[in-house]
């Protein structure tokens, strides 16, 4: 018998976003995985997905699918040595002009600078440390 404390109870709706994120996880390096690649991999229509997102997130399937890319990247950026060029294929871009524009419209500072900038932090932060 099951007690209270191992029954895992979920929305629908956290369901969908869990499944979303699921998705997204296994694909982010595919950079043809897009809002259709999406929508057919939860079997549901482009509307429907759509105005979930519009719900939930206040943003269009493809820009939350952009941000949660450009998210991974900064992700990279932070937490490893990887070039970013190399990020920018591990996170599902293929074209680096525009994966630094949306870098920058999203996080205010180019790849580059904001890779070097959180390695200035680091070497502070290790520094204080010593």
């Amino acid at each position: 018998m099951l007690s209270p404390s191992e029954i895992m109870v979920t929305s629908p709706d956290q369901e969908f976003l869990n499944r979303v994120i699921e998705l997204l996880e296994m694909n982010i390096m595919d950079a043809k995985f897009n809002a259709e690649s999406l929508t057919s991999a939860l079997s549901m229509s482009r509307s429907a997905v759509y105005n979930k997102f519009k719900e939930y997130t206040g943003l269009s399937t493809g820009e939350f699918i952009r941000r949660f890319r450009l998210k991974r990247a900064k992700q990279l950026l932070e937490t490893t040595d990887l070039t970013v060029k190399e990020i920018l294929y591990m996170s599902g871009s293929n074209t680096a002009s525009y994966f630094t524009k949306c870098f920058k419209k999203v996080y205010g500072e180019l790849p580059k600078e904001y890779q070097a900038s959180r390695r200035q932090e680091d070497k502070a932060t290790k520094e204080a440390l010593l």
